[in-house]
């Protein structure tokens, strides 16, 4: 799957990026993005891990929307 492992080069790239120890006040910045980082991967496994088509589908539009709000 040429996305899923595209979304996980970028998780590794942000852990990479943040790796310096963080300052107490960013923390939960830092934090933030390696949650949203490794979750891009998560949800394409988890739509594929579906039953059908459709349903692929239709977990993949809502994870989508998710991150757009994000």
């Amino acid at each position: 799957m040429p996305v899923w492992r595209n979304a996980m080069d970028i998780a590794v790239e942000v852990f990479t990026i943040s790796a310096a120890p963080p300052r107490k006040e960013d923390y939960a910045l830092t934090s933030q993005i390696h949650r949203s980082a490794e979750s891009i991967s998560s949800n394409i496994s988890e739509g594929f891990g579906r039953g059908g088509d459709k349903e692929k589908g239709d977990v993949l539009q809502v994870r989508a929307r998710f991150c757009e709000r994000d």
